[in-house]
């Protein structure tokens, strides 16, 4: 990527894209497979969903996504404005955006019998979708754009140490105030994009589609506004907010955290060669981000769907995406905060790194398997087939992506 005078990013390898249109290709296979032959209505039904998990998805993680950003150095040194960091901001998602845009698309494109005379019903369907979608990303990317004067506040001003001293005192549990402005956007974002679903569902039911389209203008003006807002000052907000992630993603849980770090010992499913190579990496990770809370999110959403009386085939796709989306954690195995090259060279061998990997994700393989046997006995939804392919699925999976990971990150040595 071109910055300026001749200053670039490093361009994206063939094995960069690959780890996003692999998972890209899959999740829009399975959409369209659970779209096709549906009528006008289910689809909406399941656009309805698709933006309602997305709100959350979005409300969670931008900032992980967003800060600090690598190319950071690159743009004071090329004195990008406002506007173009604003952009390159913004960029920074695509590979996130991209890939849920072409799902909206395929969910409501996705017709067994061709172009009908439902084709211009399917086109504003689609158009629902990318319009509020792209109304409550935009409004994400507003507030965490903005979020880093608030931290800053936060973790060094009189609010912040009120919150400590009260927490302590009334919960006894430690927390770091900078980071209550990003709780804060989580839930608020989380609601706008939630309720406005439920807004836009309430418009259709008395007013038809066009009230419903007319909703997601709205919500789309909404978010394009709020972010045009900061374009003026963009380059100083974003300074601020990858200065303060920068510090507080890169620090550790201190002494005061009452959580205990993971121990060796802990790790009983992983072969005892392997048990030193998954435990460093997963020792990082949840320094970094708690994994186990957005899966535990995760599993909350798919019962959501399992009680809306959601039938088979949806409830296998349902879990067979939320089974692949667990790799995505895989990615941070392959940044050098996480796991420095230097680092891997001097402990291990690559394919040693790989196979640390895949056992990493096999701890979420028994939860998984659990919270679908259950779902089998209340519900009956779903099939001891679909559980065994599932489970298939999973393993086979997090042994190609593991491989991938550590064939585009540890293979380059001397960078």
């Amino acid at each position: 990527m071109k910055i300026n005078d001749g200053i670039t990013i490093r361009k994206k390898t063939w094995a960069d894209r690959l780890l996003v249109i692999l998972p890209a290709l899959l999740l829009l296979t399975l959409f369209v497979a659970i779209a096709h032959g549906n009528d006008l209505d289910s689809r909406l039904v399941m656009i309805r969903y698709l933006l309602f998990a997305l709100s959350g998805l979005f409300a969670f993680i931008l900032p992980y996504i967003s800060f600090p950003d690598p190319g950071s150095r690159l743009y004071q040194l090329g004195n990008i404005n406002g506007k173009k960091l604003a952009r390159f901001y913004l960029v920074r998602h695509r590979p996130v955006w991209s890939i849920c845009l072409l799902i909206l698309i395929a969910t409501a494109m996705a017709d067994s019998r061709g172009i009908t005379e439902e084709f211009t019903s399917q086109l504003l369907l689609a158009l629902y979708g990318l319009l509020f979608f792209a109304g409550i990303y935009l409004y994400a990317a507003y507030r965490y754009l903005n979020i880093g004067k608030d931290s800053q506040e936060w973790q060094e001003g009189l609010r912040g140490l009120h919150v400590r001293k009260r927490l302590a005192e009334i919960a006894k549990y430690p927390v770091d105030p900078g980071s209550i402005p990003s709780l804060i956007n989580s839930v608020v974002i989380s609601l706008v994009g939630m309720l406005g679903v439920v807004a836009g569902a309430m418009l259709y039911g008395f007013f038809g589609q066009g009230a419903e389209l007319l909703f997601s203008v709205g919500m789309f003006l909404f978010g394009f506004i709020k972010f045009r807002s900061l374009e003026r000052n963009a380059d100083r907000l974003f300074y601020q907010a990858n200065a303060f992630f920068n510090e507080f993603f890169g620090v550790s849980a201190g002494p005061g955290s009452d959580r205990e770090p993971l121990k060796v010992d802990q790790l009983w499913w992983i072969p005892g060669r392997w048990k030193a190579n998954s435990w460093g990496l997963m020792l990082q990770m949840d320094r970094k981000l708690p994994a186990g809370r957005y899966i535990a999110v995760g599993h909350l959403f798919v019962w959501v769907i399992a009680y809306q009386d959601a039938g088979r085939s949806a409830m296998f796709a349902v879990w067979l995406i939320f089974a692949l989306l667990h790799h995505g954690f895989l990615m941070l195995t392959a940044t050098q905060a996480i796991a420095p090259k230097w680092w891997l060279r001097t402990l291990d061998k690559p394919i040693h790194w790989m196979i640390g990997r895949f056992w990493i994700q096999v701890r979420w393989l028994l939860p998984m398997m659990v919270s679908m046997m259950l779902m089998k006995w209340l519900f009956g939804v779903i099939t001891w087939e679909d559980l065994n392919l599932v489970f298939a699925v999973y393993l086979l999976t997090g042994a190609l992506i593991s491989a991938i990971i550590s064939f585009r990150y540890e293979r380059y040595w001397a960078h």
